[in-house]
């Protein structure tokens, strides 16, 4: 199990030094990481907080502006990035419970 103390992307290195996951996995899920994380903080810097939704488009490109000066990947396609590695979690999630579910 991991679980405790340290970075989410030592989290990862973790889950793939035991195995769990592959290298392949693991890369999806750092990325996913770091832009997940990134476009929270440029998102709390433009608004002041968090966003649950889609943030409208005036919003959008002032937070694609510090994500570039960040030299963040996909900063200028970031909803649609977000979006793809959500839907890449999420593949990785089932599998991962699926593989580690009980036999019926």
């Amino acid at each position: 199990m991991v679980h405790g103390g340290g970075t989410l992307l030592d989290k990862i290195h973790a889950l793939r030094a035991a195995g769990l996951i592959d290298e392949a996995a693991a890369s999806k899920l750092a990325a996913a990481a770091t832009l997940f994380r990134s476009a929270d903080h440029a998102l709390r810097l433009v608004t002041g907080h968090s966003l649950d939704d889609r943030p409208d488009p005036a919003v959008a490109e002032r937070v694609a502006l510090l994500l570039r000066e960040w030299a963040v990947p996909d900063a200028g396609r970031f909803l649609e990035a977000i979006e793809e590695r959500r839907a890449d979690v999420i593949r990785l999630y089932q599998l991962l419970v699926e593989s580690s579910a009980p036999a019926a």
